[in-house]
């Protein structure tokens, strides 16, 4: 299993959420219920920046995982777990100097 080393040149965000199932009732009343033995998942959006050849390495990473593949990746909060990265947005900011913004979705299988 590869791991994701590159780091991050902005501020992350960390949205988590929880997995839970809702039953609503006509009188108002609702019903909640935790979902699944993982029913908490994290996110990280991250922003790399830096020259295209340095960003390409990114890239490469990305493509390379097709989207579906995990990877493992040490988050600032939990350490090291398992990632999945669907989509990236790589952007010329002028001159050499380009960005990359992904997310990464805590998986739970290789």
């Amino acid at each position: 299993m590869e791991t994701f080393s590159f780091v991050p040149t902005s501020q992350a965000s960390n949205p988590v959420d929880h997995s839970v199932l809702s039953a609503r009732y006509g009188d108002g009343y609702q019903q909640d219920a935790g979902n699944a033995i993982n029913g908490q998942s994290e996110s990280w959006q991250l922003t790399f920046a830096g020259t295209k050849s340095d960003l390409l390495e990114i890239k490469a990473f990305l493509d390379d995982k097709q989207g579906y593949k995990s990877f493992l990746w040490a988050s600032p909060t939990n350490g090291l777990l398992l990632w999945k990265a669907k989509t990236y947005t790589m952007t010329p900011l002028g001159g050499l100097t380009y960005s990359l913004t992904v997310t990464f979705n805590q998986s739970f299988q290789p």
